[in-house]
């Protein structure tokens, strides 16, 4: 009986571990992570915001129309309501955007008007109970820049966000916990990095209750929990604030195996036998650009062409092996000696040099 007890309480633990980024399909250009308005939102219009980032902007250049239906941003049966406070409020939000964003966007600045309004109109359709939400033009452009930089948030995490002050930090902690595992700054710098920028001056304890402390709680056993100490001068008053994140760097490049596209090749490996250890430790030699010596001594240098040719170079030495007596029985094994003994090392030396010299032909001719 406790030995059942026990598998169904680590079942609920694997249930309940947050979703790895990997999986994650909004993707928020960091110029919006960092743009200063929405901390004026409702929680209701940040969920229609969250939606409208949601979709894949790039593969739709052209559409600025989009429909929002009323029960993924309020629950509440006075739906009218809401449909009401949001065409009426979130259409006048604006939002600040830095001044390189401007430039990229080629916008007139004389008059130092560094803002856009994303959703000019808002209409709501009563059969569907759906919100017909327009974008502005140069809010769309902004969307379709994901490629400059940006930052990758799971959608049902943001759905659950009752409050502003959370939706704000779990962007913040999403746009730096890929690169470290801590945010330290002054207090006024995390107030203005959030938003607030004329809001909380001086007020330490409101700050603590109305963002600190309500995004914690409600970041709690997501992806973004987080811990926080704070440094005070010698008068007591606070003047820093570290948040130190409960998943860093190596949680976000410690995606599970099999499931991340760029080793597209470890779902094979893992049909074949290679053990999900061994396929972390290539994981690592590519992560650290690691070089080590083949059996006859020749450097391997290890990156994602190195495994991609050693891949296609052993699938032809499979294929050809198998027509004779001599046939390869476990391929797994077989590749990953090949691979850490460097069986295919000199023929994926010869295809990096056609590539750089082809490289060379097209650019300089």
């Amino acid at each position: 009986m406790f030995a059942a007890l026990k598998t169904c309480m680590e079942a609920e633990k694997v249930v309940n571990e947050p979703l790895h980024p990997i999986f994650y399909e909004v993707y928020q250009p960091n110029s919006l992570v960092k743009a200063k308005g929405k901390e004026e939102f409702k929680v209701t219009e940040f969920r229609v915001y969250n939606e409208i980032i949601s979709f894949n902007h790039k593969s739709e250049p052209n559409r600025l129309q989009y429909e929002i239906p009323i029960n993924l941003v309020s629950k509440c049966k006075d739906f009218k309501s809401v449909v009401t406070e949001i065409k009426d409020s979130l259409q006048k939000r604006s939002l600040v955007l830095d001044k390189k964003m401007i430039e990229i966007l080629n916008l007139d600045t004389t008059a130092d008007i560094r803002s856009i309004t994303p959703f000019p109109t808002i209409d709501f359709e009563d059969k569907k109970k759906h919100f017909i939400v327009h974008l502005h033009e140069n809010f769309k452009k902004v969307l379709m820049m994901i490629e400059r930089n940006y930052s990758k948030g799971d959608l049902e995490t943001l759905r659950t966000l009752k409050h502003v002050a959370s939706n704000l930090m779990y962007w913040e902690i999403r746009r730096r916990q890929v690169f470290k595992k801590t945010w330290s700054t002054s207090f006024d710098n995390m107030r203005d990095e959030l938003g607030y920028v004329n809001k909380y001056v001086d007020n330490f304890p409101e700050f603590k209750r109305n963002v600190l402390d309500m995004a914690q709680k409600e970041l709690t056993n997501t992806w973004c929990s987080f811990e926080y100490s704070l440094k005070k001068t010698t008068h007591g008053k606070v003047s820093d604030i570290t948040i130190y994140f409960k998943r860093g760097p190596e949680e976000e490049n410690n995606s599970p195996i099999g499931k991340d596209v760029q080793y597209h090749w470890e779902e094979k490996l893992l049909n074949l036998g290679v053990k999900d250890h061994q396929l972390k430790m290539i994981r690592q030699h590519i992560r650290s650009k690691s070089e080590t010596l083949s059996k006859d001594g020749k450097k391997i240098t290890w990156d994602y062409d190195y495994v991609n040719m050693s891949l296609d170079h052993a699938r032809k030495q499979y294929s050809d092996q198998n027509k004779t007596k001599n046939k390869i029985t476990n391929i797994g094994a077989w590749f990953l000696i090949g691979l850490m003994e460097g069986y295919w090392l000199d023929k994926v030396e010869q295809e990096r040099i056609k590539i750089r010299n082809a490289v060379q032909t097209t650019l300089f001719g």
